[in-house]
């Protein structure tokens, strides 16, 4: 029950790749590349957050 946390909090790329076969290796590298691609998106859209609209001259 104590990986079910990790696999949601790394959802969906643990989901994917969850599917691969192994044992606890396999688990616990799931859940750190899951959690190292949900960083890279989150990281990705705040910086689109933190540029924000440019004001338009013309209104």
């Amino acid at each position: 029950m104590a990986i079910i946390f990790p696999l949601l909090a790394t959802a969906p790329t643990s989901f994917v790749l969850f599917l691969l076969p192994g044992g606890l290796a396999t688990v616990v590298a799931v859940v750190v590349l899951g959690a190292l691609v949900n960083a890279a998106v989150i990281g990705w859209c705040a910086r689109v957050l933190r540029r924000g609209v440019p004001s338009d001259p013309a209104s």
